[in-house]
């Protein structure tokens, strides 16, 4: 009789599809690495809702965290995130990818 172990086709939602997805969503983040020296222009801009998307366009960040006067924020690397400082009156003080 032939060995057939291996050959059942992976049952949907099975940990080895999580892990492809997983491994997909980690390759699409690197590929979509942050460039904040593309929106530095923007510096000194009132930040509202139409800029934030704006932002997240042209940096081609994944994700945009806006960080206020005195805000605690984690210190985690994320290469596909960009960090909007922003003063008291929502003016963007800096721009940065992490």
């Amino acid at each position: 009789m032939a060995d057939t172990i291996g050959t059942t086709p992976p049952v949907e939602g099975s940990a080895a599809d999580e892990a492809r997805d997983a491994a997909v969503r980690d390759l699409n983040r690197l590929i979509s690495a942050c460039d904040a020296a593309a929106v530095q222009r923007r510096v000194g801009a009132r930040l509202d809702r139409v800029l934030q998307h704006a932002l997240l366009e042209e940096s081609s960040a994944a994700d945009l965290r806006v960080v206020r006067p005195g805000q605690p924020v984690s210190r985690d690397l994320r290469t596909d995130r960009l960090t909007v400082e922003v003063d008291g009156q929502d003016v963007i003080t800096r721009l940065t990818c992490g």
